[in-house]
């Protein structure tokens, strides 16, 4: 098993419930991203997997703001 697997014997299932997601983004400083933001950041992510190029999660909210802002948030898709 390599360093970064782990074994468990329970379900994992996603948080939905909100005030649980917000008491965990304060304690964290993580916030979910605007659904918006995070759609389009997860599909440029996949180009770019698909593509093969190296990216950041953190950068790509970045550059989501600034095409934004430029209107040119398509302009990266093929």
């Amino acid at each position: 098993m390599a360093s970064y697997e782990f074994e468990h014997d329970w379900p994992l299932t996603p948080i939905t419930d909100p005030e649980v997601i917000k008491r965990t983004s304060e304690i964290t400083g993580i916030y979910p991203l605007p659904e918006e933001k995070q759609a389009w950041v997860s599909k440029y992510t996949r180009q770019l997997l698909h593509e093969g190029k190296p990216f950041s999660t953190f950068e790509l909210v970045k550059e989501y703001d600034l095409r934004k802002a430029n209107g040119t948030l398509d302009d990266v898709f093929k």
